[in-house]
């Protein structure tokens, strides 16, 4: 299951329309009768799974461009890695 961009509270901070989970519960749901290799959700990001699979530092440049990071300018520095 590749779930793109769901509203959650997750992605609260992007801008624009999103699905809801609702969404992601039914495609699930439809897998049990209908199994498939991958589900991608919603449809229009198939694009964007390829260019992640295919060329992921293209991806996350992308991503960044358009302020799809999942890091907030404010959060970037209050998060520690540990090792």
């Amino acid at each position: 299951m590749s779930p793109g961009r769901i509203r959650t509270e997750m992605t609260s901070h992007v801008p624009g329309p999103m699905p809801g989970p609702e969404l992601v519960a039914t495609t699930i749901a439809n897998l049990i009768t209908k199994p498939r290799r991958e589900a991608i959700v919603p449809v229009k990001h198939h694009a964007i799974a390829w260019l992640e699979q295919a060329l992921p530092t293209l991806a996350d440049l992308a991503y960044r461009q358009r302020h799809w990071s999942p890091v907030r300018e404010e959060e970037k520095e209050t998060v520690t890695w540990k090792s």
